[in-house]
């Protein structure tokens, strides 16, 4: 669905999310459309930078300092 798409639907969008007995995100993680995204996250270590992306921000949400990458 666009952004712009204003057109109210019957049906949840994101069931999963709604039926999630916790707090819940859903992530399309490396949408690649060029090579520069496949340079950037198409490697184990781009892997890693999006893992540890997704593990700052659930400490975020929780109030917790995250560990230093490495």
């Amino acid at each position: 669905k666009e952004s712009s798409d204003d057109t109210v639907s019957r049906y949840p969008t994101f069931g999963v999310l709604q039926e999630a007995a916790c707090p819940s995100v859903l992530i399309e993680q490396c949408f690649i459309s060029n090579a520069d995204d496949l340079a950037a996250w198409g490697t184990e270590e781009g892997c890693a930078a999006a893992a540890y992306c997704y593990y700052r921000a659930i400490c975020d949400y929780f109030g917790k300092q995250p560990l230093p990458a490495g």
